[in-house]
């Protein structure tokens, strides 16, 4: 009987293990497809990125101040590692010198070559002899409105420089000042300013504009000598002079006003001004030297002043161009080549006040066809006419003319 039980118990056993082992029902292996289907792993496609390097952050130069010292009692000077030459304090700057071996050069001299901007401070009231004196590199300078006067050669050399602003408060601008400035093309200058120094923007070869003072006392000098570039110039009626050779060789210069208050025009003053026209001499001059209009070869024509006395030597000499012009009443003489090489001129008179005429005064005016000499007395250089000369001479009967023109085989006309 316990071999009956046993083996029963046997069988059930078995039943249980195999059942266990994978005698699995149909709803269970659903249910299992499913658990899996749910629980399979989903896969994230990740994109790499790229790690961009937060930017440095920049650090200025530092800038160093290379050297320093005095320039004046109450002045002092910088020197940095950027160009910047700085000027600190107020009053007077010292004058200095440039000649070679001098021992008095400005204190920044050697540095000259790398001095881009200068700082002046409000404040300074004389800029020094020669104190920016071969600055060439020098670009940028702001004159204060402290300033009263600018030394002798103070930024002459000044290779860089394109503009200058002569602010209100500077009264005189020393001689070659600006001189050999060969960038400079624009000056400004306040009414304040009443001395401009002979050679003040000499050779500044690039000028092309000048707004004068209208406080200015005279033109000077070489001031605008060679300034091939200038345009034109409006001088003032506070002008009393305009000296030798100022506009000397403005070959640009197409337009030109002289103020009522000029009473002296220097030797050479308009010398080589080839692009001037036309030419108005105000009623104040009294004086006109030697050669003031010398190869002005597109002159046409001219108003001569009434209180003139003298026509100069080669006043308007080679003015190719020059068709008329009216003598005054007040002129007593006319010198040597004064108008020699007018080619254009047709005639002229020749007023009464006139004594004398000068050797060569109109030769090679080829185009010359008549003169008109009212003085019968008038003293005529054998040469006045040059040789070859075809020219009908008008005067009274019995006069110097009429002698002249029969000396010279020319034709007479009696104007009495």
């Amino acid at each position: 009987m316990k071999k009956v039980i046993w083996l029963v118990i046997c069988i059930v056993l078995m039943a249980s293990v195999l059942t266990g082992c994978g005698f699995i029902s149909a709803e269970s292996e659903e249910v299992k497809t499913e658990v899996i289907e749910e629980t399979e792993p989903v896969v994230e496609e990740v994109q790499e990125t790229e790690e961009i390097p937060e930017p440095e952050e920049e650090i200025a130069p530092e800038i160093i101040v290379m050297d320093g010292g005095n320039c004046g009692s109450d002045l002092t000077w910088e020197f940095d590692s950027e160009g910047t030459l700085t000027i600190i304090g107020s009053g007077e700057m010292d004058d200095y010198s440039y000649e070679p071996g001098s021992e008095n050069p400005a204190p920044w001299y050697e540095y000259r070559t790398f001095i881009t901007n200068v700082s002046i401070p409000e404040g300074l009231t004389y800029i020094g002899t020669n104190a920016f004196f071969e600055c060439a590199k020098l670009t940028d300078v702001v004159i204060p409105r402290s300033v009263i006067k600018i030394g002798k050669s103070a930024f002459c050399c000044c290779l860089s420089i394109t503009d200058i602003e002569i602010p209100e408060g500077v009264m005189i601008i020393g001689e070659e000042a600006f001189s050999d400035c060969t960038s400079l093309k624009n000056v400004t200058m306040a009414d304040s300013v009443v001395s401009l120094g002979a050679g003040a923007f000499y050779k500044c070869d690039r000028l092309e504009t000048i707004k004068l003072s209208r406080s200015l006392d005279a033109i000077k000098e070489y001031t605008f000598y060679r300034c091939l570039r200038l345009t034109g110039v409006d001088i003032p009626g506070s002008v009393m002079y305009i000296g030798d050779e100022a506009f000397s060789d403005c070959n640009a210069m197409n337009s030109l006003t002289i103020g009522e208050g000029v009473v002296t025009i220097g030797f050479n003053a308009f010398y080589g001004c080839k692009s001037l026209l036309t030419l108005d001499i105000p009623q104040t001059v009294e004086s006109i030297d030697q050669n003031a209009f010398h190869k002005c070869s597109s002159l046409i024509n001219v108003t001569l002043p009434e209180g003139i006395r003298k026509i100069e030597r080669s006043t308007f000499y080679e003015c190719y161009s020059l068709t008329s012009i009216t003598i005054p009443d007040s002129v007593t003489s006319i010198g040597a080549w004064a108008f020699a090489d007018c080619e254009s001129l047709d005639s002229i008179i020749l007023p009464k006040s006139v004594t004398s005429v000068g050797e060569s005064a109109f030769r090679y005016c080829r185009g010359m066809s008549d003169i008109f000499i009212e003085n019968s007395k008038c003293k005529l250089d054998s040469d006045m006419l040059g040789e070859g000369a075809e020219v009908v001479v008008h005067g009274n009967s019995g006069s110097t003319a009429e002698k002249f023109a029969k000396n010279k085989d020319l034709t007479f006309v009696k104007i009495d």
